[in-house]
């Protein structure tokens, strides 16, 4: 049931495209390079918030985190405050907009039902490579990633002024083959 991506694959993944050292994650992620350097290697999972905040710095939220599916359209409102991340929150939102029970989501991820409780009221917070099954069994990964979401939105506004312009051009080449039409149809008589 774990099809989850290699963590340490996708920061190793992120650190070669940003042509960064692991000592430069330890050190814009106050931590010890001998940790990132488990994290590289599996020999340990990031905690939920940093692998989130591993994910942003690397420019690896897709590689981390994608379904292949539309994010549900869920109130961002509920998974943030101030634009820290709740995931207690996010677990929670995510679930409900599937229709899921708690018992639901724990057979899905295999997990102990009550840890999915404990992780909802922010008793606990999964460990990274359980916050990646969580995020893409759940679909929330553009509310624990806001800039994702504006890149898509931003992707999407791009796409729609394309689709217009591509309109607007058909309909110009549709004028301009009437007119030819009608030339040849007065050239003929």
């Amino acid at each position: 049931m774990n099809n989850a991506p290699d963590i340490g694959k996708c920061i190793k993944q992120g650190l070669k495209n940003k042509g960064w050292k692991q000592k430069d994650l330890a050190s814009y992620m106050n931590k010890t390079s001998s940790a990132i350097s488990e994290w590289v290697t599996n020999k340990s999972a990031p905690a939920a918030n940093d692998l989130i905040k591993v994910a942003e710095l690397l420019d690896i939220v897709d590689l981390l985190f994608s379904t292949g599916n539309k994010t549900h359209q869920i109130e961002v409102e509920k998974v943030y405050h101030e634009s820290q991340v709740d995931i207690a929150k996010a677990i929670k939102v995510g679930r409900e907009a599937k229709g899921w029970t708690q018992k639901t989501l724990s057979e899905k991820l295999d997990v102990n039902l009550g840890l999915i409780s404990k992780w909802e009221c922010g008793e606990k917070i999964p460990r990274g490579d359980t916050l990646v099954r969580i995020i893409d069994c759940l679909e929330i990964e553009g509310f624990l990633f806001p800039r994702v979401m504006e890149k898509n939105k931003e992707i999407d506004q791009m796409v729609k002024t394309f689709k217009s312009a591509v309109s607007e051009m058909q309909k110009n080449i549709d004028r301009v083959n009437t007119s030819i039409e009608k030339w040849e149809n007065l050239t003929q008589k």
